[in-house]
């Protein structure tokens, strides 16, 4: 099953062979809960969500038609599921992310391996506390571009189906996004 492709076993699992889900549940897990991790900062409502991402995928097994990659499928499923969830909880999205720390095992897969300069290990994770808090205050339309381009490494054209937004309108708010990215990191860091 693991050399099969995703529509593949989507159209296996709409044939009834539940079998393939978890084929799938282990090529998204990871890649998915980050993007929902950067979407709401929060570890528990991140694996909420992606379990109701993959409890509406088997729900829509039986009316599933190959009209898009898969990823562009679930990866949509996901990002509604999160802009509904941001909605019904103000506050989540400035939820500060000091909280979730290494035993969050979506966050410790992105951030770089150990170092042997203690000082230098110690640099880098405070600034990838600055760029996840400066991430967080993002709107969301800018923050979902910008993690399914950067940390998702989902193409342009991919990201404008997800999103469902012109293909110019995806590169210009993934520019902008950048942009206010890197002047919210600016004022967050300290000037040596």
């Amino acid at each position: 099953m693991k050399g099969r492709s995703d529509i593949e076993l989507m159209l296996s699992l709409k044939r009834g062979d539940r079998r393939v889900l978890s084929t799938l549940l282990e090529r998204y897990e990871k890649p998915l809960v980050n993007f929902l991790y950067r979407m709401v900062g929060n570890v528990d409502e991140a694996e909420d969500l992606f379990q109701e991402t993959f409890l509406r995928v088997l729900r829509a097994a039986k009316t599933y038609e190959p009209k898009a990659a898969f990823s562009t499928w679930l990866y949509t499923i996901a990002r509604n599921l999160c802009l509904d969830r941001l909605k019904k909880i103000k506050g989540l999205s400035t939820v500060p992310l000091e909280g979730a720390s290494e035993e969050d095992r979506a966050l410790r897969d992105t951030l770089p391996g150990p170092s042997k300069d203690p000082g230098l290990d110690a640099s880098e994770r405070e600034m990838g506390r600055i760029v996840r808090g400066a991430l967080k205050e993002l709107p969301p339309k800018k923050r979902e571009v910008l993690v399914l381009r950067v940390f998702q490494n989902l193409p342009y054209e991919e990201i404008a189906r997800v999103v469902n937004a012109p293909l110019g309108t995806v590169k210009y708010r993934i520019h902008d996004a950048m942009k206010s990215l890197a002047e919210i990191v600016k004022e967050a860091v300290p000037e040596t």
